[in-house]
């Protein structure tokens, strides 16, 4: 067989390949991290749920500045409101409270990001602002199963396991005050999950940040490529 067309046939079975590997490390760079995210949110929710008075999950409330903040998790406890943000990150974590930025250890590799606990801290002022002195609010970190910290761990910091035990420590065999209860109605009732303030938070962050995240930049740019490539092989 002449080689011309043996080169010719392969190239037509090849040339759609090469857009499918563009397009599929885009996407797991640009959808992979959110999906295990919502899966370890969906997870965790249910957990908090069964440990709590009363539990919201994945809302938006306006914060002491007038825009928007998004918050992880709200309970409502023995100990008050508890202002939940998690992390569902692998490896070893290490950070101080007072520390702006923590790091996280895969491999050989070393990442960092800011302190969760700062992070968390403008959305327990949110629910401070709308409910004043009424009931405690408590600024509170969960990470997930899979980190582990090298060091001492702050205090509100916590593993799945060890918040649950915490809750169940302070579970109170009566009933929590009525300030606290009417408190929460009144939290229950700003908070939002309509698509209208979803959108409105990610285009305040998008605004705030200038850019998104490195990863998913990337993970378009590939994706975009692979398209590219595949209407261009369609049409000649």
């Amino acid at each position: 067989m002449n080689a011309d067309i043996v080169l010719e046939q392969l190239w037509d079975s090849l040339r759609w390949i090469i857009p499918v590997l563009l397009i599929m490390p885009g996407l797991a760079l640009t959808f992979k991290a959110r999906l295990k995210g919502a899966a370890g949110e969906k997870s965790l929710a249910k957990l908090l749920a069964q440990h709590a008075l009363a539990a919201m999950h994945d809302v938006i409330l306006t914060n002491s500045r007038g825009g928007l903040t998004q918050i992880d998790h709200l309970l409502l406890t023995a100990r008050g409101i508890e202002v939940i943000e998690t992390k569902h990150y692998a490896g070893s974590i290490r950070g101080r409270a007072n520390d702006k930025t923590w790091s996280q250890r895969l491999g050989r590799k070393t990442f960092s990001f800011q302190n969760p606990l700062h992070q968390n801290h403008g959305h327990v002022q949110a629910v401070k602002a709308l409910l004043g002195e009424t009931v405690p609010v408590n600024n509170v970190v969960v990470f997930g199963a899979a980190a582990r910290f090298t060091h001492a761990q702050p205090s509100n910091v916590y593993s799945p396991i060890q918040y649950v035990r915490t809750l169940r420590q302070s579970k109170s065999s009566t009933q929590v005050p009525y300030a606290w209860l009417q408190a929460w109605e009144k939290l229950h009732a700003e908070c939002r999950q309509d698509r209208q303030a979803r959108q409105q938070h990610r285009q305040q962050i998008g605004e705030r940040h200038g850019r998104r995240e490195k990863r998913q930049q990337i993970g378009s740019m590939f994706v975009l490529a692979g398209l590219s490539l595949a209407l261009w092989f369609w049409l000649s």
